[in-house]
C-alpha cells in the first residue's frame, strides 16, 4: 500500500490532501523524500491491539447474520475413530456441491458447509439447507472433518496420535502418513485431498 501510495507525484499529493482533510498531519509532503523512504524500505508498521481488536468485531458483525442463517448441528466422533484434531486456523469451509476450481466458497454463499471442532470429540456443522440427520461420525467422516480442519493450518493440535485424515489416494491415514506427506513435500504441507 505504501509502494502504490507513492506510485506517482498525483497520488501522493491527492492521498496528502485526504489525510489533512481528516486533521491527520504526516509532516511530510515532499513527494521525492517519501518516494525515497517508501523505495528503501525505512519504515515499520505497528498497529494497535486495541484497533485490531476493533476489526475483528467490525467484520465479525457482518459474518454474524450469514452465521445465523445457517442451519447448525454437532457431530460426534465415533469409537475407534481417533477423534477431531484443532488447528490454528480450524474453521472448514467447503462447497456441498461440484463448483469449478477457481471458485472458492464464502461464509454468505449457498451450497456451502462450515464445520469447527469444538473437542476432540464433537464439531459444529452449518448449512443454509435443512442437514441430514446427524449424529456419529464414522471414521470416514471424521478423516475427511479433520482435513478441513487442518487444510489451511501452519499448525495442528491433537493430545493423541491415533488421528486420521483423508490422503490425497483417498485412503485413510494417520498420523505417521501426514508426516511422511510433509516431507515428501518439503515441509510446504501434505496437501490433503
Amino acid at each position: 500500500m505504501m509502494e502504490m501510495t507513492v506510485a506517482t507525484p498525483e497520488r501522493w499529493a491527492s492521498t496528502v490532501s485526504r489525510m489533512k482533510e481528516h486533521g491527520i498531519d504526516l509532516g511530510v509532503s515532499d513527494y521525492p523524500g517519501m518516494k525515497g523512504f517508501v523505495d528503501r524500505g525505512e519504515y515499520t508498521i505497528e498497529v494497535n491491539q486495541t484497533w485490531l481488536i476493533g476489526l475483528f468485531l467490525q467484520e465479525a458483525s457482518v459474518l454474524y447474520p450469514t452465521m445465523m442463517a445457517r442451519n447448525w448441528a454437532f457431530i460426534r466422533a465415533g469409537e475407534q475413530t481417533g477423534g477431531y484434531i484443532c488447528s490454528d486456523y480450524p474453521v472448514g469451509l467447503i462447497w456441498t456441491k461440484e463448483m469449478p476450481p477457481f471458485y472458492r466458497p464464502g461464509f454468505g454463499m449457498p451450497d456451502t458447509e462450515v464445520t469447527v471442532p469444538l473437542t476432540r470429540q464433537w464439531t459444529l456443522i452449518g448449512r443454509f439447507d435443512e442437514l441430514a440427520d446427524v449424529g456419529v461420525a464414522d471414521r470416514a467422516t471424521v478423516a475427511s472433518l479433520n482435513n478441513r480442519a487442518g487444510m489451511s493450518a501452519g499448525k495442528i493440535y491433537t493430545p493423541h496420535d491415533d488421528f486420521v485424515w483423508t490422503m490425497r489416494t483417498g485412503e485413510i491415514g494417520g498420523r505417521q502418513e501426514l508426516l511422511d506427506a510433509i516431507q515428501d513435500a518439503g515441509g510446504q504441507g501434505a496437501t490433503p485431498r
